[in-house]
């Protein structure tokens, strides 16, 4: 009977153990995971103050092995900040339609795509932040107007700005202080 007790006592603390170790494992590789993001992630965040209907969602292709690190839900835009981020989740045509034959451009890594909707037009702006390792992060944005793609943007410096338009609604894209995890990004809409 003590043998029993005693061999029941070993096995309780090995679990108990091994539980510790596996939450130590755990904590060690989502640590390792916001190390990497905050080294190439890139975070947009939107707001609209203008009186026009707005949402916003992730939009794109998703490369599967990086699915989890996009995060943000779709919802309508106001004076609240709504935000969407990633770490090379999302895959992007080129910005240039020269890029094959087809005009359909080559096929890109972003860290997160977002598709704005005005006024009940789906994803009539597009706006794509990526972080790369050897440039300053790039924010662009991409434009429907019928058939031509007007885009914008480009590498942005801490707190430096651009303005754009779509249609006649004004923006403002800031590239904010890096967070922990993230190159950050604001595009406030105003008119």
């Amino acid at each position: 009977m003590k043998k029993m007790s005693k061999l029941a006592a070993g096995v309780l603390i090995a679990s108990v153990a091994l539980t510790g170790c596996s939450s130590t494992i755990e904590a060690s590789e989502s640590t390792s995971t916001d190390k990497d993001a905050s080294m190439r992630g890139g975070r947009i965040c939107l707001t609209n103050s203008s009186d026009v209907p707005m949402s916003a969602g992730i939009t794109g292709a998703t490369v599967p092995e990086n699915a989890n690190t996009l995060v943000g839900k779709p919802g309508d835009l106001g004076t609240t900040e709504l935000c969407f981020a990633g770490w090379n989740g999302i895959k992007t045509t080129s910005l240039y339609s020269d890029k094959e034959p087809g005009g359909g451009g080559e096929v890109n890594s972003t860290d997160v795509a977002v598709g704005v909707n005005i006024d009940g037009n789906y994803d009539q702006i597009k706006f794509r932040a990526y972080n790369g390792a050897l440039y300053p992060p790039v924010l662009w944005w991409l434009v429907q107007d019928g058939d031509v793609n007007n885009w914008g943007g480009g590498s942005f410096k801490e707190n430096s700005s651009r303005t754009g338009t779509v249609g006649s609604h004004e923006f403002t894209v800031t590239r904010r202080g890096d967070s922990d995890n993230y190159k950050e990004f604001l595009i406030q809409f105003t008119k």
